[in-house]
């Protein structure tokens, strides 16, 4: 009797470390030569870089912070936030509204004014919604602020019309009082989104630590190299194949991109319709050491000009000491697009190029050296939420629900969840299976 959890990405490996906890037996399946998924670091010339985007640890949710941190005891080090966005050549601080006496005068007034006027329009029109990502930036911040920051920059992240784009995952953006702003304008200082304002992180090894942690005494079994390409129930029984070879489980769960399994278990059209239907955007990270950048003090620095390939930049030195040589600078440049887009088909030393000349004319570096370099990429990064996404995943779900198939975690839900989040779900998801799943294991 075993479990199988298809996919070892933090979801994969968080079950993982719950089913070993209760003494469940389960095998893991990855496609990868490794586990860890967007998890993953790897050391350069010194420098260790997170492959799959920048990451750290905080959470409102102290249960799934406490799990998430276990993984890591005695390798953590806690770093105060120092970030900031770039706005006409100014570093402005983060969150944008909590930072409004940096920009010039007449942005400042319209940033305020704006602000002022939303705040007001929402006392007057009471229970007014948003009906999307545009709306809701214009109903909450404002004219100024939604122009100059918030509505270019998730233009960039997203690639796809705000209109189109709903509401569901915007307890995330910073959402101030009026008071805080006005101080701001008047350049008092204020902090927002102050459950971030603190910061974990693994001290050596990067991300990948906390993988590693998970994953500690059940190295054995993990698959990898195993790409699911079907799944299927026979009899009592899950066989799940990647073409070659067959595995077979008394139950299992999925955490794998839902568009994927929706392919590998061969749902009916409907289902298949809906999972083609799915949207979600790709990252590239440029991984540059050695760097001679303008400020070395920042944690992380929002880009949101058209101008620049990349929409953040994030200072892995400024996350650990042993991220980098002593008194060395390193940062992860995060490009999102459409997977096999013309970005994403660009060569690794272009996107090196292209980097390094915008962020040296947006004054972000001083000079063209480095001594390390690494470029990434990962097909599945962003998860969109647009208007159509929560109708194509109830098709999908009644599907998945009459097979019998259990799923969670970002992709395999399709949502758009940070690491505390997806450890908070992997622990509802034990909580809620329990009695099914330590009977098939």
């Amino acid at each position: 009797m075993t479990i199988g959890i298809l996919g070892g990405g933090l979801t994969g490996c968080a079950l993982g470390r719950l089913f070993k906890d209760r003494g469940w037996s389960f095998e893991i399946l990855e496609a990868e030569p490794r586990i860890g998924g967007l998890l993953r670091s790897a050391e350069v010339n010194g420098y260790t870089f997170d492959i799959g985007g920048p990451h750290i640890l905080f959470s409102k949710n102290k249960p799934a912070l406490d799990f998430l941190l276990d993984a890591i005891k005695g390798n953590i080090t806690t770093k105060r936030r120092n970030a900031k966005v770039l706005f006409k050549g100014r570093f402005v601080k983060y969150p944008f509204e909590n930072g409004l006496a940096s920009l010039p005068f007449l942005d400042n007034m319209a940033c305020l004014t704006g602000f002022t006027g939303a705040a007001i329009s929402r006392r007057i029109i009471r229970n007014r919604k948003a009906n999307n990502l545009r709306e809701w930036c214009r109903m909450t911040f404002g004219g100024g602020i939604s122009r100059r920051y918030l509505i270019p920059y998730n233009e960039k992240i997203w690639k796809f019309p705000l209109e189109e784009i709903a509401t569901g995952w915007v307890e995330r953006i910073p959402n101030p009082s009026w008071k805080d702003v006005f101080k701001s304008s008047l350049g008092v200082d204020t902090e927002g989104y102050t459950h971030q304002l603190n910061f974990h992180y693994p001290l050596t090894g990067g991300i990948e630590s906390l993988i590693s942690g998970l994953t500690r005494d059940f190295q054995d079994r993990i698959v990898l190299n195993y790409r699911v390409k079907s799944v299927k129930k026979c009899d009592a029984k899950w066989v799940v194949s990647d073409g070659t070879r067959e595995r077979s489980y008394d139950a299992i769960v999925s955490t794998i991109p839902l568009p994927d399994l929706v392919e590998a278990a061969d749902l009916p059209l409907d289902a298949r319709g809906a999972g083609r239907a799915l949207h979600v955007n790709s990252i590239i990270g440029v991984c540059l050491g050695g760097v001679m950048a303008k400020r070395t003090d920042l944690s992380w620095l929002y880009v949101p000009s058209n101008a620049a390939l990349a929409h953040r930049v994030s200072f892995l030195s400024n996350s650990s000491e042993k991220a980098a040589p002593p008194g060395k600078c390193s940062f992860i440049a995060d490009i999102t697009c459409k997977y096999d887009d013309e970005v994403w088909r660009l060569s690794d030393q272009a996107l090196i190029e292209r980097t390094v000349s915008d962020l040296t004319r947006e004054g972000v570096l001083l000079g063209s050296d480095y001594e390390a370099s690494l470029v990434t990429r990962a097909r599945y990064a962003y998860v969109i939420d647009d208007l159509a996404r929560q109708k194509n995943l109830t098709v999908i779900r009644n599907r998945l629900d009459e097979l019998g198939m259990l799923i969670c975690g970002r992709f395999a839900e399709f949502e758009y969840l940070n690491m505390d989040a997806i450890a908070a779900r992997a622990l509802a998801f034990v909580a809620k299976h329990e009695e099914t799943l330590s009977k098939a294991a």
